[in-house]
């Protein structure tokens, strides 16, 4: 009984152990006193299969006499998996080597058992049968559960991985050079890959620009110029391009435009997790997930409709990822979080900004001043960064997991900004209003775990937008372009585009006095028109973009050459839009 318990002991050792190691870094609240309560049900898991094996020695003609030793070395062979990856987390090894490790494991593991059950007092007959037994079990167990663990070979086609960010301007992250000590994964995924500049959105609203980036489709293609439109199924998404070639494809919202019922952006995917769907976040042990390991990430309930924040996105994310199954995956994942009111968690707030009280506070005052103070404008700010801040960390929790399922170096990871945000610049506020600078500049940033993208080949003529998101995604990789698509992968060779259109159109059901008005506008590389309505009336703003970045001075009294081809083109745009009666009845 002392050899089954030692047996138990090493077993649930390496049970714990695994689990910690794979979850502490990714789970939101890990609890210590439940890791206690999983050693001691590995405890007697273990026990239990050491004497459901001396039950089997027994009734084996050949092996009754043989002695407890034998069946606590078959026993303890149940934990050879664990060690073997603790081994290649703490020592990291290529996918290659960590093969050749677990081959060197599981090859060894059985000799030394040999020579144990070898020292035994038995005739030859029986200590031959004893070493074929051990030898049969542990190789036998050890390939069995080798696939739990390492990746042999990569995968023919690539994970993708497309996180979208809500009200996220590009100038505000470090990825871009912001100078924050708050966005460490943020900047490693800038640094170690590719950040387009200046990319734009066509409709600063969460629904119709999320429209555009999973159907390369403009608003006047698609229609979808409100919230709460949804989608016409008839368009092919980036989703259902993954799903036709074999991807597994899920995705995990945080905004409420975005719920299935109201975007129609299921379209294609396996799993839509839009927070009606509840989920646990743990990483399953091989013996004893199903039940005991996921209490080690108790979650909380949200009750807030509009949003549902980064923890819990990411919460459900890692509850599919460590149940899904082999093969590519396609994932999107939102974080809404940025998006107004400004509401971070204490840990990402500024001193003396960490109460709710005091973040409500200022966010109503916010709301209603119109010439905001100097101090106001600086607490706002320092909110919205913890925000961001907020989702950094997030990113972390799911990046890591993506290091520990083996699957990053053979993922691409996309950071897609879906708006701006207004934060005292031109007198404005918030988002969905204006067309300029910070209201429709976002990131977007390619990120290869494998290292081997291609050379970036984008010319300064070419405007990339967020109709560019999904034809980039499928060209790395290498998946088939739907014709229908209108984007143009920012990897691919081709004519250069020449013009790029964004519009605020203003949702009557939530502004009425402005229902017929409508900001557009057309720039290049270097000019940017403007027109702007008010009760029908057009009024023209004209920037010269390389002398003005910021949008500061309208040059419309003194248009360049080029500015009478620009309205032109801006004309035909706005004619191209469908009415607001039109998208209001979808």
């Amino acid at each position: 009984m002392l050899l089954y318990s030692a047996s138990a002991l090493l077993g649930a050792a390496a049970e714990v152990a695994f689990h910690v190691e794979t979850n502490l870094d990714v789970l939101r609240e890990p609890r210590w006193f439940l890791v206690a309560v999983l050693g001691i049900a590995a405890f007697v898991v273990y026990l239990l299969i050491n004497l459901i094996l001396a039950a089997a020695f027994s009734v084996i003609p050949f092996l009754r006499s043989l002695e407890a030793r034998a069946v606590t070395v078959a026993a303890s062979a149940l934990a050879i998996p664990h060690f073997a990856y603790l081994v290649t987390v703490y020592a990291p090894f290529p996918p290659a080597g960590r093969g050749a490790l677990y081959v060197f494991v599981v090859v060894v593991t059985p000799l030394a058992s040999a020579a144990l059950i070898h020292v035994l007092r038995h005739p030859p007959v029986k200590r031959a049968a004893a070493v074929f037994f051990a030898c049969l079990l542990i190789v036998a167990l050890g390939f069995f559960l080798a696939p739990r663990f390492l990746n042999f070979g990569k995968p023919e086609r690539p994970n993708v991985v497309l996180i979208t960010l809500d009200a996220v301007r590009p100038d505000y992250l470090a990825a871009y050079g912001y100078s924050t000590p708050k966005q460490p994964y943020i900047k490693a995924l800038g640094i170690g890959g590719l950040v387009i500049e200046g990319a734009t959105c066509e409709i600063p609203a969460s629904g119709p620009s999320h429209a555009t980036i999973m159907t390369s489709l403009g608003a006047p293609d698609h229609g979808i110029i409100f919230n709460r439109t949804p989608l016409n199924a008839d368009f092919p998404t980036l989703a259902e391009a993954f799903k036709s070639e074999g991807y597994a494809t899920a995705a995990f919202v945080g905004g409420s435009p975005l719920w299935a019922s109201d975007s129609g952006l299921d379209h294609g995917f396996d799993w839509y997790d839009d927070a009606t769907h509840p989920a646990d976040a743990y990483i399953r042990t091989p013996l004893i997930g199903r039940h005991l390991a996921p209490r080690l990430g108790i979650l909380e309930t949200d009750d807030n409709q509009l949003e549902r924040p980064a923890d819990e996105v990411t919460d459900a994310v890692i509850h599919w990822l460590a149940s899904r199954r082999d093969g590519p995956f396609f994932l999107w994942v939102n974080y809404f979080d940025a998006h107004d009111d400004y509401l971070p968690h204490a840990a990402f707030s500024l001193e003396g900004l960490t109460d709710r009280e005091t973040q409500m506070r200022i966010n109503k005052e916010w709301a209603l001043e119109s010439t905001p103070s100097a101090k106001l404008e600086e607490q706002i700010t320092g909110l919205y960064e913890g925000e961001i801040a907020f989702i950094d960390s997030e990113l972390r929790r799911l990046i890591t997991l993506l290091e520990k399922q083996r699957v990053l170096e053979n993922t691409i990871i996309c950071i897609a900004g879906v708006y701006g945000e207004s934060l005292g610049e031109h007198g404005n506020k918030y988002h969905g209003f204006n067309v300029y600078r910070e209201d429709v500049h976002v990131p977007l940033v390619f990120y290869d775990g494998g290292a081997d993208l291609p050379p970036l080949r984008i010319s300064v003529t070419f405007p990339v937008s967020t109709i560019d998101v999904a034809p980039s995604l499928l060209d790395l990789a290498g998946v088939s372009i739907p014709d229908e698509m209108r984007g143009r992968s920012v990897f691919a060779d081709g004519p250069d585009r020449v013009y790029g259109f964004s519009a605020a159109i203003p949702d009557p059901t939530r502004v009425p006095d402005v229902s017929e008005g409508g900001v557009y506008t057309v720039y290049s590389a270097d000019v940017k028109l403007v027109r702007r309505f008010s009760e029908g009336v057009p009024k023209t703003e004209l920037y010269d973009l390389s002398e003005d970045p910021d949008e500061e001075h309208n040059l419309a009294d003194e248009p360049p050459e080029r500015a009478a081809e620009m309205d032109a083109v801006l004309d035909e745009y706005i004619k191209s839009f469908p009415d607001f009666e039109t998208n209001l009845e979808r």
